[in-house]
């Protein structure tokens, strides 16, 4: 199986509630990729974070590679990472494939991802690490387990055909009413670049 995670690098200083402008933190992502994350990874799994892809190759290929064709996504969620969500509007827009939300305790996430099942850790709570590494273990692999079309993390339908690729790049030429119509059209925007680079490594 192949786990391709998206998630913040090193210490990064933000807020678990974007609305509360005076209540700041830190967190080391680095900490939480090694400590929390990787001891969850089911035996045998191989996992990459986009700064890991180290592979002979064009970086382009490489990571359509993993963020369309890995068995399973991984994206925390913490602080409302630009790229984070840009990379999880790419998966879910055009991959059939599962993804798997994680974010710290007490984050208060963007209204498009509230109806998506997320998996919670605290970084200041050692002693809740185990349980959510158990947690994390289980939901990659019934994650990996279902079916390609099946998944339950879905924001909007899969660009897997012409035709919704066209009502896709319809809907971009709109005005943009909500996030999700900026996550769908960001991610058409990077269709195109994305699909040359997949159709060169074929």
């Amino acid at each position: 199986m192949k786990l391709f995670v998206a998630m913040p690098y090193g210490p990064v200083t933000g807020r678990l509630d974007q609305d509360d402008l005076q209540t700041q933190m830190e967190i080391e992502f680095d900490e939480v990729w090694e400590g929390v994350i990787k001891p969850a990874i089911p035996p045998g799994w191989e996992a990459k974070r986009a700064d890991e892809l180290h592979e002979p190759g064009i970086i382009d290929k490489l990571y359509a590679e993993w963020l369309l064709e890995a068995d399973v996504v991984l994206a925390d969620l913490t602080f409302s990472n630009p790229n984070v969500f840009y990379e999880l509007g790419i998966r879910q827009a055009l991959s059939q494939k599962s993804t798997v939300l994680i974010a710290q305790k007490r984050s208060t996430l963007p209204f498009d991802v509230r109806n998506q099942s997320v998996v919670y850790y605290d970084y200041f709570h050692a002693p809740s690490a185990s349980s959510f590494r158990d947690h994390l273990t289980a939901t990659l692999m019934a994650a990996a387990a279902k079916p390609a079309g099946s998944r339950s993390t879905t924001t909007f339908p899969a660009c897997s055909s012409s035709a919704a690729r066209k009502s896709a790049r319809a809907s971009a030429t709109r005005p943009i009413e909500n996030r999700n119509c900026a996550k769908l059209r960001c991610a058409i925007v990077s269709w195109e670049r994305l699909r040359a680079a997949w159709i060169a490594r074929r």
